[in-house]
């Protein structure tokens, strides 16, 4: 795995995937990026965790309903996390302009780490360690792209508000299902009247289309009087796949890398499995 080791993250060259983590750091810097941030016992745990992914089964004749059965169980445990639609919720007053402002941008996202830094000791409090909690505010170019898009202010909610919502974003990933399933309770406890919006997608999945398995909670919260932003929460499963399905994601795999396309829309719908079996488990 010649161009693995070149760019400094040869551990990832194991046997059945290493080539198709090549094929997806050739097809964006985004996932190249990422792995480098990760230090030696992060990059370790992250490929120890990636290979009990990639190892799981979906199915065979004697249990051809093993995949969905799994996904069942992970939708009846995260019956516990109040969805909140926000289908006709409209975006707070000169939202347009306020995110197109820097420094507005950067005090939100200050102010709103801060609260969710201080959620972060109060569940530490009661046991529940996230993996990892960060957050970012996003791209200018990703965000002028969408400012171009056609939208419907005023009106009932599109796409396009819906994408700029999370202009500020967080996310906590957790080791274990109960770990992330304890703490989205409390987030909803501790900021009730905050919370505008919650998407759980293990209760109500963007698709019923088995190729779109994502599953995840999304909450878009007003920390602060006319703005909004995300927390999303994800096992760790789900976040390691994240950050290798943007090149799926985003549609930038060619068509001549189909295996590679295969493997990861295969491996989105294992980390499902996975999380679901560690419940059977327990």
């Amino acid at each position: 795995m010649k161009e693995l080791e070149e760019n400094g993250i040869a551990e990832f060259g194991i046997s059945g995937i290493g080539e198709h983590i090549e094929t997806l750091i050739r097809c964006s810097d985004f996932l190249l990026e990422k792995l480098k941030e990760y230090v030696p016992a992060s990059r370790s745990r992250f490929i120890d965790q990636l290979q009990k992914i990639d190892n799981v089964r979906l199915g065979d004749e004697s249990d051809p309903d093993y995949e969905l059965n799994a996904n069942k169980r992970l939708r009846e445990y995260f019956v516990t996390v109040q969805n909140k639609d926000a289908e006709h919720l409209r975006l707070p007053k000169g939202w347009r302009d306020y995110i197109t402002d820097s420094e507005y941008k950067n005090a939100l996202y200050e102010i709103s780490k801060g609260y969710l830094d201080r959620f972060n000791t109060l569940i530490a409090s009661r046991g529940i360690m996230p993996l990892e909690f960060y957050g970012g505010i996003k791209p200018k170019q990703s965000l002028e792209k969408k400012l171009k898009s056609p939208n419907s202010f005023g009106e009932r909610i599109s796409q396009f508000e819906i994408d700029i919502r999370d202009v500020v974003r967080f996310r906590f990933v957790f080791s274990t299902v109960p770990q992330m399933e304890q703490a989205c309770v409390l987030f909803w406890r501790t900021f009730f009247e905050a919370i505008v919006a919650c998407k759980n997608y293990y209760y109500i999945p963007k698709s019923t289309d088995i190729r779109n398995p994502y599953r995840a909670i999304h909450f878009e919260v007003a920390f602060l009087e006319n703005s909004i932003m995300e927390v999303q929460f994800l096992t760790e499963n789900r976040h390691i796949v994240s950050v290798l399905d943007y090149s799926l994601f985003k549609n930038l795999i060619p068509s001549s890398s189909e295996a590679t396309r295969s493997w990861l829309t295969s491996l989105r719908r294992k980390a499902n499995v996975l999380d679901a079996n560690s419940l059977a488990q327990r």
